[in-house]
C-alpha cells in the first residue's frame, strides 16, 4: 500500500535520540506525531529529541 504511494515507513524511539537520527537520515519530509505520554513529563523532551534529530539529519526541517 505505501510503496504504491512512494512512501517509506521508518520507526524510531522518541526516548532514544540515536534511533531518531538514523530514522530521519535522508528524508525530504517528516511528519511528527506526538506520543500519548501526557502525564509522565516526557512528552516535551520527546518532541525536543525529534526536532534536534531532524535538524541533525538535515531533513530541511523548519521550525
Amino acid at each position: 500500500m505505501y510503496a504504491k504511494a512512494n512512501v517509506e515507513l521508518r520507526s524510531a524511539d522518541f526516548n532514544d535520540p540515536s534511533t531518531l537520527v538514523a530514522a530521519f537520515a535522508g528524508v525530504d519530509r517528516l511528519l511528527l506525531i506526538s506520543t500519548n505520554d501526557l502525564f509522565s513529563g516526557k512528552r516535551v523532551q520527546q518532541h525536543q529529541n525529534a526536532i534536534e534529530a531532524a535538524v541533525a539529519a538535515c531533513t530541511g526541517f523548519q521550525h
